[in-house]
């Protein structure tokens, strides 16, 4: 139970400095948006734009990375050079319980991150109060971070086999790409994981 309580601990020093960034990334947009006013998103979709980038990044960002330590820093490219990643495979614990603890970790704070961010816009954004209630804010940031999912675990997949850096850009690369073939070859509505931050939610 103790060495539990311990990786959930190591996985939230691992990523802070990425939630700091993160954060300061979304409180900088809603600030925009609430400085320009009613007018500043578009009735459509009201945190489209560049807030959907931002989901790109929380999920690719945040996602697991799994046996390896990293200190958080993209600068840190080289496998197993930063931290204890020997140490942490010496612990009486499975691989399965490190990915898992890992992958556990960044979705609870992608999903603290997004639920603070709608909040939030619902209160301090005119255009997004104005235009959506309570009951759409929520429904709108539940799918949102469903179909972020998808981002998440194909960042956690290239985890596996890519560093860190290249694991960050090596994500981008496959979601955007899937991106272009979703515009070349629309999927079905009911599976368009790109939709729900880019067209009317009605």
């Amino acid at each position: 139970m103790r060495t539990n309580s311990m990786l959930w601990f190591k996985g939230w020093l691992e990523t802070r400095p990425r939630v700091a960034i993160l954060s300061c990334l979304v409180a900088f947009v809603l600030a925009r948006a609430w400085m320009k006013g009613t007018d500043s998103l578009p009735a459509s979709a009201p945190l489209n734009g560049v807030l959907s980038i931002i989901w790109v990044g929380f999920a690719v960002m945040l996602a697991g990375d799994g046996i390896r330590t990293q200190s958080g820093s993209i600068s840190q490219t080289s496998k197993g050079l930063v931290g204890s990643t020997h140490f942490t495979l010496s612990l009486p614990v499975s691989r399965f319980m490190l990915v898992a603890t890992r992958t556990a970790v960044g979705l609870g704070q992608m999903l603290v991150l997004m639920t603070i961010a709608f909040c939030a816009a619902w209160v301090f954004v005119p255009a997004f109060h104005a235009r959506t209630t309570l009951a759409e804010a929520v429904e709108y940031g539940a799918a949102t971070f469903a179909c972020t999912l998808s981002f998440y675990f194909i960042s956690t997949i290239a985890s596996v086999f890519l560093d860190y850096t290249w694991q960050i850009f090596g994500s981008l690369i496959a979601i955007f790409s899937l991106r272009w073939l979703a515009g070349v070859a629309p999927p079905p509505r009911a599976v368009d994981f790109f939709g729900c931050s880019e067209t009317d939610r009605h």
